[in-house]
């Protein structure tokens, strides 16, 4: 996403504030090392499921609750860590019959067991508790509730919670490491002229005394906490099916799926028939994205849509949607003819990208951000060819910042991503895919990752490396050390020399970190290009008498370096 259109609205859409950034080059606490680190208290137990009960009390923007943790001993334990901000209050802790002893420091809670809970037993605990939770000032990039009103006055509630995490609003095992094996069941009461929207599956509603009513929501694959919803509202839904064709996917197999997967729309009232008109274009986005990354991984789940009090998220199967039902992001271009809506391609390609294939540290959210933006990316591939892929990656580049490096610092919630773990991480998977000798092979490997780290696995930058140079064959580490962990983009100087009645380009790389070497083509011709190799020591290359100069040069286009031409 670039600056052709309003920066502003762009850097709001996926950045967050400078002051932010600023605020995270600050020295990390113990605050932060207890919500980062994978601690002993953590590790020992694995979370299989949860079951999450929340009432809202909307006139005084509280809540209460409970959730039900069940979880397996990895080994023989007798204390735990959960998580849960400080500002919210825990009523009761029990195991069973039996009240169990806490204590708090900052938003981590520690449990004592009432026995020991011996390794591969699975068993659970219960939290209760009450309290006001933090209100997100500029959502989605501040995280926190959202209690707004639609256009009619009626209540309007969401939440948001990627960066500072679900524990703001409900007690979970608060890292990204851990997702629930068997996903989630989310029971939501409100007064009954409202309709509350969760993950997955709406499987029960019950009727309540004092004008309230409970919607039971299950969703069940495992799930990123952040990604657990809450939305209310005055709801109405309509329902769309996407039935797969077999076609041949980008990695040159053929897509058999003969599942359907069901899609409903939760729309405010009055967008009902305005949101059936503009969201005509979902089934071909899945196509698009099926041919490109493999099959949707949430079928059992559904995928649903609801409209938002805040631009969007991705959350897992119930979309957050709040781009006014317009192209671009909120109404502005990227560029004048690409015209899609932004927002749900992002937020839809995150399914694969974020929700299916997860990373266990924020620190690598990279991954997350930048294949999904390098999705959107690919979708306008399909739509508008390869010269608007083209333009669109070169509106990418005028959004990077270099401000920082796009891996943040491990084991303490490092969540104030730079912009660049959107367009600059884009760019480089972009970059890499040119060093692939085929786009079956570059897609193909991108299926295979999907396959092989899908949730409830998750994934980090190193391990992502290495199953990336298994699968295509190349060698990743300088390159990944370059745009990952720096903030120089390499720079590719060229100098035309003669010698005699030849003539050469001399060529070597600049601004890199030591052993960089990566391949780049240079252009002899309209339609003829071949590979250099350059180093950070002058080498040269003999230019055929029969290259027409007026096509002579380097494609720095497709790849995202900087080029100083010399002649």
């Amino acid at each position: 996403m670039k600056r052709l259109f309003v920066i502003a609205t762009l850097v709001s859409a996926f950045a967050y504030s400078t002051d932010a950034q600023e605020a995270a080059m600050q020295e990390f606490g113990r605050a932060d090392s207890l919500r980062g680190t994978l601690s002993e208290f953590r590790s020992n137990y694995d979370v299989q499921f949860y079951d999450l009960e929340v009432e809202l009390d909307i006139p005084n923007k509280s809540l209460k609750g409970a959730n039900t943790i069940v979880f397996k001993a990895e080994e023989s334990i007798t204390k735990m860590q959960v998580d849960l901000f400080e500002n919210m209050n825990i009523s009761k802790v029990t195991h069973g019959n039996a009240t169990l002893p806490f204590t708090r420091e900052y938003d981590a809670v520690f449990i004592n067991l009432d026995k020991t809970i011996k390794r591969g037993v699975i068993d659970s605990i219960r939290i209760e508790y009450d309290g006001t939770p933090i209100e997100a000032i500029r959502p989605p990039w501040e995280s926190g509730f959202v209690w707004a009103q639609d256009s009619l006055n009626n209540p309007w509630i969401s939440v948001t919670s990627e960066g500072e995490g679900a524990s703001l609003w409900w007690p979970n095992k608060d890292h990204l490491s851990d997702e629930p094996d068997n996903g989630v069941k989310v029971s939501i009461t409100v007064p009954d002229s409202l309709k509350a929207i969760s993950n997955g599956r709406l499987i029960g509603k019950e009727e309540l005394d004092g004008g309230r009513a409970k919607y039971i929501w299950r969703n069940k694959a495992p799930i990123n906490n952040y990604n657990v919803a809450l939305y209310v509202g005055d709801y109405v839904t309509y329902k769309e099916y996407y039935n797969p064709r077999p076609q041949l996917t980008a990695a040159g197999s053929s897509n058999n799926n003969s599942r359907t997967l069901d899609m409903d729309f939760y729309v405010l009232r009055y967008n009902l028939d305005k949101a059936k008109q503009h969201f005509e274009f979902t089934e071909k986005m899945f196509m698009v994205f099926e041919t490109f990354f493999g099959p949707y991984p949430f079928y059992e789940d559904g995928y649903a849509v609801v409209e938002a009090p805040y631009l969007g998220m991705e959350h897992q199967a119930a979309i957050a949607y709040g781009n006014n039902y317009q192209f671009g992001w909120n109404g502005e271009l990227a560029i004048p003819y690409i015209e899609f809506d932004y927002l749900l391609v992002h937020e839809t390609a995150h399914e694969w990208w974020g929700n299916n294939v997860s990373a266990a540290d924020i620190a690598d959210l990279w991954i997350h951000e930048s294949f999904t933006t390098y999705a959107d990316a690919a979708y306008v591939f399909s739509s508008f060819g390869l010269e608007g892929y083209k333009k669109y990656m070169d509106h990418y580049k005028t959004l990077v910042k270099n401000d920082k490096p796009i891996i943040g610092q491990y084991d303490v919630n490092d969540h104030k991503a730079s912009l660049d773990a959107y367009y600059k991480g884009a760019l480089m998977l972009g970059t890499i895919s040119q060093l692939v000798e085929s786009n079956r092979d570059w897609f193909g490997t991108l299926q295979k990752i999907q396959q092989e780290f899908a949730a409830p696995r998750t994934i980090s930058t190193e391990e992502l490396q290495a199953f990336m140079e298994q699968e295509l064959r190349i060698e990743l580490d300088k390159i990944f050390d370059q745009y990952l962990r720096t903030t120089e983009v390499p720079t590719l100087r060229v100098k035309l020399m003669k010698q005699g009645k030849d003539q050469y380009a001399v060529y070597r790389w600049e601004n890199v970190v030591e052993g960089f070497d990566m391949p780049i083509k240079m252009k002899t011709g309209r339609y003829d290009d071949k590979w250099i190799y350059p180093t950070e020591k002058w080498k040269k290359a003999k230019i055929s008498k029969s290259t027409d100069m007026n096509f002579f040069g380097i494609d720095d286009r497709s790849f995202y370096i900087n080029l100083i031409m010399e002649e």
